[in-house]
């Protein structure tokens, strides 16, 4: 995503509940909703900026509707997607993914890790970076300090009294002159463990993420670039059984949506319709783009027959 939409501010009262965007290839952010009504959309003023060439200026707008938290078209292009089916207004649960053209968003009531909540009436500002939450200073840090100055303390008390007996529970044993043996040297204090960062939302392989994007762009009706997709989480892993057999389902597909338009075709160049003839086979083309596929070349025939035919 761009600058502006990474420093997007969804301005208001803070409601507690996050919106989860995502675009294909990219790690998902968390944008901090307000209690009013949020415009998302390509055009800057909305109240999040959606940089995508799927995204209408104005595409949707969410909402507070009591408890739930409402989604609804703003007449774009390609509208809202809810299970690979357009709506015109959903409520928005958690986990359920809702498209704006290629952009995944959902609900997420979850406060990100290390988040301080903001005072009233600031808006709230999430940054790009895909959750990098800071472990938050311990409350009690000067209490603690003391803590570990005291039992520092009592430690070296017990070390002392535990060498002294060593040096004086020996009894004659000690008449017999030996080489003393050297003091153990004191164990060199361990650094400190840092305490571990949260893990990133999303740290999936690269054949997962391709894994993924093949399926929103399949429920957008991209079927080519679903393909694409698939293709390419297979060459990363080729053992990724879930891509493989998507990538048959989708090929059959493909298949059988081209030969209905070259079909369609036929019954068109039949009726002597030869425009629409040609429009069905073009479809044909643009589905099997591979010049040497049998059908894409029957119908490169039949679209020289038609313009032949028109151009008498």
């Amino acid at each position: 995503m761009s600058q502006d939409f990474d420093q997007q501010t969804v301005a208001g009262r803070p409601s507690g509940d996050y919106l989860r965007v995502r675009r294909p290839g990219a790690a998902p952010q968390l944008f901090m909703l307000g209690q009013g009504q949020t415009v998302l959309g390509r055009s800057p003023e909305c109240g999040l900026v959606l940089e995508d060439d799927s995204v209408s200026r104005r595409h949707a707008m969410v909402e507070r509707q009591g408890q739930d938290i409402l989604i609804s078209d703003l007449g774009s292009a390609n509208g809202l997607l809810l299970n690979g089916h357009r709506v015109e207004s959903a409520v928005l649960v958690p986990g359920q993914v809702v498209l704006l053209g290629v952009v995944e968003v959902s609900l997420d009531s979850r406060s990100p890790v290390g988040a301080a909540p903001p005072e009233a009436g600031q808006a709230t500002v999430m940054r790009s970076s895909p959750l990098q939450a800071a472990v938050p200073p311990s409350p009690g840090g000067g209490k603690s300090r003391r803590l570990l100055l005291v039992g520092g303390l009592a430690a070296l008390g017990v070390l002392a009294l535990v060498m002294a007996v060593s040096l004086l529970g020996g009894g004659k044993k000690e008449q017999v002159p030996s080489t003393p043996a050297a003091a153990p040297a004191p164990a060199a204090p361990r650094p400190a463990t840092p305490a571990a960062l949260p893990s990133p939302p999303v740290d999936d392989s690269k054949a997962a993420t391709h894994l993924r994007d093949g399926q929103t762009y399949h429920e957008a009706g991209r079927l080519l670039d679903a393909a694409q997709e698939w293709r390419r989480a297979l060459e990363i892993d080729p053992g990724l059984q879930a891509a493989r057999g998507k990538l048959e389902r989708v090929e059959q597909e493909i298949m059988q949506k081209a030969e209905e338009a070259y079909r369609r075709g036929l019954t068109s160049f039949q009726y002597l319709d030869y425009e629409k003839a040609i429009q069905n086979w073009l479809v044909v083309q643009s589905l099997l783009p591979d010049p040497q596929h049998p059908l894409h070349q029957k119908a490169a025939d039949y679209i020289a027959q038609a313009r032949a035919k028109l151009g008498r």
